[in-house]
């Protein structure tokens, strides 16, 4: 059984209050007294202050947590969604699963009323292999914003999404990550974009190790004595 969400069916006036918080995790877990007696996945909202995935607990005081089984958290990962155990977790530690997200767009029999094709996404496992190909696939694709950006001081979203075949709001999601990671900054006031001086570093390097990857090799020098035919 999957409950969407926790918030959703939350019947007090505080869900950062510690005893509220209980009494609801209670109620979810009487679920699990059902016919057939279901796992009970319900699905919250992190903490407001939740920087990583490794602080990723529900909201709603420490009560909530310490009455669920466990707690499991999703965020994205060089290119993948990674899920791990976090804050608690009855039973043996598990390694962190990893899935692709893929687009569907034109399903024949996902459609509205009118008969027009409603795009979702379907999740699937990624074995180890392609993490690393996605990995590097993620950072490549960072080198290309960013060398677009120096490129183009101050350019649109609406450009970065059109020169890289996504959509607005996918654009604005690249290149905010890049802003965490200071490899770009926006202009408080104009909102201008441009690479910062970390990200200007680490583009000369690259270019270095280009170039120096494509000097030709000196010729052996000749050897000196008389010719053979």
């Amino acid at each position: 059984m999957v409950v969407d969400t926790a918030a959703a069916y939350f019947e007090g006036d505080n869900d950062n209050d510690n005893v509220q918080a209980g009494n609801h995790a209670r109620m979810l877990r009487s679920l699990v007294g059902l016919p057939g007696e279901p796992c009970v996945l319900v699905l919250c909202h992190p903490t407001k202050n939740a920087k990583t995935i490794d602080e990723m607990v529900p909201r709603g005081g420490g009560a909530f947590l310490n009455e669920v089984d466990g707690n499991l958290a999703a965020a994205s990962s060089g290119g993948t969604i990674a899920v791990q155990t976090v804050g608690k977790f009855r039973g043996p530690e598990l390694s962190p699963i990893h899935f692709g997200l893929h687009v569907v767009r034109n399903h024949p029999r996902l459609v509205d009323e009118d008969g027009r094709p409603m795009p979702t996404v379907v999740a699937h496992l990624v074995n180890e292999a392609g993490m690393e190909a996605r990995a590097a696939e993620s950072e490549t694709a960072d080198i290309a914003l960013v060398r677009y950006v120096d490129n183009n001081p101050g350019v649109a979203l609406e450009k970065i999404a059109t020169a890289f075949g996504t959509n607005k709001s996918a654009a604005n999601r690249m290149v905010e990550r890049l802003i965490k990671e200071n490899l770009l900054k926006r202009d408080r006031l104009t909102k201008k974009l441009t690479v910062s001086p970390t990200a200007q570093k680490s583009l000369n390097e690259l270019e270095n190790d280009a170039k120096r990857s494509e000097t030709p090799l000196m010729p052996f020098p000749g050897v000196p004595g008389p010719r053979t035919t």
